[in-house]
C-alpha cells in the first residue's frame, strides 16, 4: 500500500498568474519562502524544467535551514513539481513537491502535496513548515498586491464572491475587526455579518453593477439587485480597506421595503 502523502490547502488573495509569479521569481521567495514568522529567506531560482532552487532560511546571523531541489514540471499558471532537499532541524533527500492552483474567482486555492508520511516526524515538522511558509505566502500577496493601489481588486473579488454565491471567498476578505454601518440592523462581530451576508445573499437573484469608483485605501460600488420578496434594490456601498481586507463597510439603500418584508426592526 502506498503511503500517505502531506497535503495542505490554503485559500489566497489573488489571482492565479499572481500566486504563480510569486513562486516564480527569486526576490519574491526571497520575500515569503520560510517556515517560521520570525525567519528570512534569500533565494535563487532557475525557473525551467530541469533547473534548480536553492532557499537559505535564516534567522538573524543563524542559518536555520537550507532547502534546494529541481524543477520536474513547470505548467504555468497552474502546477509546479520540483524536487526537495532540505538541511537543518529536518533532513530530507530527493523528495517530491506538488504544487496545485485554481481559479476560485479572484482567488486562488492552493493545494500542495508532499510526498512524505504525515504520521512521521519529518512528516510532521515539514506540515508545520509548509503551513507556516504559506502563511508568509499569504502576508506577501495582501502586503504586495492586495495593498492600497489595488483596493478595487479587493472589493471587486469580494463583490464577485457574495453576488456568485461563493460566500466563502467573500467572507475570506473580511478583516476580524470588520465595522459595519447600514441602515437597518446592528453586526457588531464579523461573523454575525458574515452569516447576514449569506441568509441575505442566498435571496439575491441578479445584480447588475452600475459604478465602481476606487482611490488610495477606499473603493465604492453602486449597483442593482433583484432580492426574493423585496423586488429591485438600489445599493451605493462605500470601503475601507487595509492589508488586502474590508476593515469597514458602509451602506446606502431605500430602506421601506427591506422593512415592509421584515428584514429589519419597524419604524
Amino acid at each position: 500500500m502506498k503511503a500517505p502523502s502531506l497535503r495542505v490547502k490554503r485559500l489566497l488573495p489573488a489571482e492565479v498568474n499572481r500566486v504563480f509569479d510569486a513562486w516564480k521569481r527569486a526576490d519574491a521567495m526571497s520575500r515569503w519562502f520560510a517556515c517560521d514568522p520570525g525567519w528570512t529567506a534569500t533565494a535563487t531560482n532557475d525557473f525551467r524544467v530541469g533547473g534548480k532552487y536553492r532557499i537559505e532560511m535564516r534567522c538573524g546571523d543563524d542559518t536555520l535551514g537550507v532547502a534546494s531541489g529541481e524543477y520536474l514540471e513547470v505548467d504555468p499558471p497552474h502546477r509546479l513539481v520540483f524536487t526537495w532537499s532540505s538541511e537543518g532541524r529536518v533532513n530530507v533527500t530527493n523528495s517530491v513537491v506538488t504544487v496545485d492552483l485554481k481559479e476560485s474567482g479572484a482567488l486562488t486555492e492552493l493545494t500542495l502535496t508532499h510526498d512524505l508520511d504525515p504520521g512521521t516526524a519529518v512528516g510532521r515538522a515539514h506540515s508545520g513548515g509548509w503551513e507556516g511558509a504559506l502563511t508568509k505566502l499569504e502576508g506577501y500577496l495582501r502586503r504586495e498586491i492586495m495593498g492600497k493601489d489595488d483596493a478595487l481588486a479587493v472589493v471587486r473579488a469580494y463583490y464577485h464572491g457574495w453576488t456568485s454565491k461563493k460566500f466563502d471567498e467573500a467572507i475570506h476578505l473580511l478583516a476580524q475587526d470588520l465595522t459595519v454601518e447600514v441602515p437597518i440592523n446592528q453586526y457588531p462581530t464579523t461573523e454575525s455579518f458574515a452569516n447576514a451576508l449569506v441568509g441575505f445573499g442566498g435571496m439575491v437573484k441578479n445584480v447588475t453593477l452600475l459604478a465602481e469608483f476606487a482611490k488610495d485605501y477606499e473603493a465604492m460600488l453602486l449597483y442593482d439587485m433583484d432580492v426574493e420578496r423585496l423586488g429591485t434594490l438600489r445599493v451605493a456601498e462605500h470601503f475601507t480597506v487595509g492589508d488586502g481586507r474590508i476593515t469597514r463597510i458602509r451602506q446606502i439603500h431605500d430602506t421601506a421595503a427591506v422593512r415592509a418584508a421584515g428584514f429589519g426592526p419597524r419604524p
